[in-house]
Formats: C-alpha cells, structure tokens, sequence
C-alpha cells in the first residue's frame, strides 16, 4: 500500500517513470494478496500516470484493464473512473467520437451513483473536449455543473480549478473582463490551499489574457510568479517569447521560444510546437536571416494539421510580404473558422485581414453561484507574489 501511495504522489512532481515503477510494483503484490481494492487502486493510478506523462496509449490500455477488472468485481465506481479515464486518453489521441461516447457514458454513471467526484471529473473533462471543438456554449454548461458539484462536496480546490476553467472559455469567446475575474478567484482560493502549483498556472493564465488583450505592459509580473512557482509550461513560455518579439527583443524571444519548443515536444504538444516554428521564422524574418520570399518558402514547409495552422501561415506571409493572394486566403479561411468556432483570436485576425468586424457570439452567462467580489489585479498579483515567498 506504501508504494501504491507513494507511486501516486510521485505523480505530482513529475517523476513519471519512478510513479510507474512503484505503482507497478504494487499492482503485483496486489494481485498476488486476491486484494481486489488494491489491484483497482493501481490501475486507476496507473492509467492516470501514463496521462499526466503524455503517454495516451498506454494510458488507455491501463483504463482497459482497469475497466475489465472493475466490470468483473461490480465496482461501479471504478467503472466509472475506469470509462471517464479512457474518454481522457482517446480525447488527447483525437478520438472525438470515441472520447465523447466514454466521457458521456462516464457522467451518466457518475449520476445513477450519485458519485459527486465522477461528475467533477468527468464533466470537466467533457467541458475540454467540447471546447477544444469550439462549443463554447455547452462546455461552460458542463463546467458549470461540474462546479455544482465540487461545491456540494466541499471541494475547494476543485471549485478554484474549474472557475479558472471557465475563465479560460470566456477568453476563448472573446470576453476578457469575465476571464480575468475567474482566474483571479481561482489563484486567490489556490493560494488559501497553499496549492503554489494551480497559482502558476493561473498566474500564466492571466499572462496570457492580457496579451490578448494587447496589455503588454502588465503581462511580466504574472509570468515572472509563474516562473518561480514551477517549471513553466509551454504555453507560458509561448507567451514570453511573443512579448519579447512585441519589444523588439528578438534575441531574447528566440532564446524563449527554443524553451517553450522543447517542453512542447517532450510533451507531444503539436500546436504549440507548431506556434513556436512558427514564431521561430518571424525572429528569422526579423533579425534578417531570411527575406520574404525565403521567409514564406519556410512557412510553406511547416507541418500543417489544421484550417487554423494554414490560416496562421497565409496570415504571416501576408503580414511578412504584404501579397494578397495570402491576404485573401487567410481571411476566408479565418471567417470560415470563425463560423464554426467563434473565437475571440478568429475576429481579430479576420478584422486585420479586412477591416471588416465578424458578428460576435452571444455572450456566455454569468457563473452560476460565483458571488465573491473581484479582486483587483494588483491584489492578485501580491497574492500570488505571497505564494512565492510562502
């Protein structure tokens, strides 16, 4: 049971292989005690290790094994971790439908048990999955109830994490004001748990909004408290590398942005590999390595697995080289994504494109329950800076 323990904890600080190693090690004198518990124990932690690494395939063969055992015992609450489990897995493989029909089966059995922490975990899972296909509307529903539920069962750190998630779908929607009073609640309330963890991440959040936003100025500070807390991720490495390159401090940016490549590949983030090879060609294009025209043969060169990578280049060569024929395919393909996923970043390319505005979405609702005051930013900066000294 102590490696079992020991394995799961081992998770959280990113030592993946050794989490295995013990978890593996248990599941073994598990199954050689018939402690049928156990055994359930260690899969569920094994499957999520695998995750938490990046490795979806063995991650889903661990929920199926998981899922096989647990059938066979009648734990229905092992099933349902097992099935929410896979649809993570399949989701990050980009097995949508597959994904979806686990995730959905997950909630529904998490309901009939009244299983609060299945409901938790598995709406939330299915908010990401719906917005990652652009469906803002449910996913804010699913993370709404998600948080529904944390409350009634007290779980605190649960409720920061999801109103930091619904902050994230109010940036994504284009409403910046409502995305930085969710993620401000939420790094308050992780501060309170003493989680320095999540306050990285919504310090890097924040960062993230306000470049957005175009408020350079305030972007530092937050990356600079998220740095310190953790190692940061790659999208907070992202979003130091574009504000350099805003500054003119090319140098600096592609020092940062080699930083962020590196995380993104070891973690097998394709889009944010693809944003930084990106990036990497406009520090080339400024620094004056490469010319337009060599400028845009290397943009055509990059590895394109969506619409929205091919309308980020098109949309690069026209702002690099000024030729409208980019011009005109970047904002037809940025209008079409906009009519499937209206996306705040979609409106504003597509308005550089054309000086044209496209209809904006109905704004989502306000967050249900959510009657804490906003701090301002400045107070939540020196929380967050209190973690780091904490």
């Amino acid at each position: 049971r102590s490696q079992c323990s020991l394995g799961h904890l081992r998770t959280y600080t990113g030592s993946y292989d050794e989490a295995r190693r013990l978890l593996e090690a248990a599941h073994s004198t598990f199954e050689r005690a018939a402690d049928v518990a156990g055994q359930l124990r260690t899969l569920e932690f094994l499957a999520f290790v695998a995750a938490e690494g990046a490795d979806y395939e063995a991650s889903l063969a661990w929920s199926r094994n998981h899922l096989k055992r647990a059938k066979e015992v009648g734990d229905a609450i092992a099933t349902c971790m097992a099935t929410e489990q896979a649809g993570l897995a399949q989701w990050h493989r980009g097995e949508y439908a597959d994904a979806r029909e686990h995730l959905e089966r997950a909630l529904s059995q998490a309901d009939e048990i009244g299983y609060l922490r299945g409901v938790i975990l598995t709406a939330n899972d299915l908010a990401g999955l719906f917005a990652e296909e652009g469906d803002h509307v449910r996913a804010f529903a699913l993370v709404t109830r998600a948080l529904e539920a944390a409350r009634e069962m007290g779980y605190r750190h649960a409720v920061g994490v999801l109103v930091g998630n619904a902050g994230q779908l109010y940036r994504q929607h284009g409403s910046t004001a409502q995305a930085l009073a969710c993620a401000s609640k939420g790094l308050t309330l992780s501060a309170e748990l003493c989680d320095r963890a999540d306050v990285a991440t919504k310090a890097g959040n924040i960062a993230a909004t306000l470049l957005d936003d175009e408020r350079d100025d305030e972007v530092e500070p937050f990356l600079d408290v998220a740095e310190d807390l953790a190692r940061m991720t790659d999208e907070c490495l992202q979003v130091r590398a574009e504000l350099l390159t805003r500054r003119g401090q090319t140098d600096d940016a592609r020092k940062w942005n080699e930083e962020a490549l590196a995380v993104a590949t070891e973690i097998g983030r394709h889009d944010v590999g693809f944003m930084g090879r990106l990036l990497d060609i406009r520090l080339r294009f400024a620094l004056g390595e490469v010319d337009g025209r060599g400028a845009a043969d290397a943009l055509g060169e990059l590895d394109v697995s969506a619409t929205s990578e091919q309308a980020a280049i098109d949309y690069t060569v026209w702002r690099m080289t000024g030729r409208e024929d980019a011009r005109h395919h970047a904002a037809e393909r940025f209008r079409s994504l906009h009519e499937k996923v209206p996306n705040v970043l979609y409106r504003r390319r597509y308005f550089d494109l054309t000086g044209d505005p496209l209809p904006r979405p109905e704004p989502l609702p306000p967050l249900a329950g959510d009657d804490e005051p906003v701090p301002a930013l400045d107070a939540t900066l020196a929380t967050a800076r209190r973690s780091v000294s904490g």
